[in-house]
């Protein structure tokens, strides 16, 4: 289930708290109303509302249409659906940078820019020199996920928008056009720092090295050749399903039922 309902006429439009509060008690009927259960993650739903309040207290007086979509996001994810989230409508530029997770690590693919191409099969270290495992502990403010592959793919999608890359990173007042990514070369451990700026179009064309290749099914198959002569193969399927079955386990499942 996804939100898009942002009628956006002015990119550049302040909210007033008031219309924010009435656009998000908007958001809130629906997010009670049409899932099955819709406070099974915070365990009741006096804790579901408590939970908004702590999100609503931190509304200033004026918000831009950015600070709405993050607040959304935060809303969204309390409840603890991997597949509920916000759809961002509005662009105000993205940045282009294209990762896939491979053994719990996300990996270039793909570059805008020639000069970049080095960077396809290097692994990310960090993020405005926030380590990947802090992110990764901030991105269930923000989205849900079920266990570490859809939280590494919710954080792809993440760390293309300045501005959620500015909430996970705590840096408020930074340059929101300008993002550092710090790598980590599989081959000889080297580590490159990369700065990348947001645009509404891509720098160039997409470029993908012909020989890192991956199947279309991504959560069961992940295959990759590094250069002629060195070959990879890790089948997945399998950490999937056992996610799954831990996280019925975990919310009170009985393991004779599920077997």
């Amino acid at each position: 289930m996804y939100f898009n309902n942002f009628k956006i006429v002015d990119i550049k439009r302040k909210f007033t708290k008031e219309e924010a509060l009435s656009d998000i008690s908007k958001l809130l009927k629906v997010l009670v109303e049409a899932p099955p259960d819709p406070f099974m993650n915070s365990g009741s739903r006096i804790k579901f509302y408590m939970n908004v309040d702590n999100i609503l207290n931190t509304l200033p007086e004026t918000l831009n249409i950015e600070q709405m979509y993050i607040i959304a996001c935060k809303i969204v994810a309390l409840l603890g659906d991997c597949h509920t989230s916000m759809d961002l409508r509005f662009n105000t530029g993205k940045i282009w940078l294209e990762l896939e997770p491979i053994d719990e690590k996300l990996v270039v693919i793909g570059v805008y820019k020639n000069e970049l191409k080095c960077l396809i099969g290097q692994y990310l270290l960090a993020v405005n020199y926030v380590p990947v495992e802090e992110l990764l502990t901030k991105m269930p403010e923000i989205r849900a996920a079920n266990g570490i592959y859809n939280n590494l793919v919710h954080l792809a999608d993440a760390i293309k928008n300045p501005f959620t890359i500015l909430l996970l990173t705590g840096n408020n007042n930074g340059d929101i056009k300008k993002v550092t990514f710090t790598f980590r070369s599989m081959e000889n451990n080297s580590i490159q720092k990369i700065s990348l700026f947001s645009s509404k179009e891509p720098p160039g064309s997409l470029i993908e090295n012909n020989s890192f290749k991956f199947a279309l099914s991504k959560s069961d198959l992940t295959y990759k050749i590094i250069d002629n002569m060195i070959g990879y193969l890790r089948i997945g399927s399998m950490t999937k399903y056992r996610e799954s079955y831990e996280s019925l386990l975990n919310s009170g499942a009985s393991e004779s039922l599920l077997s």
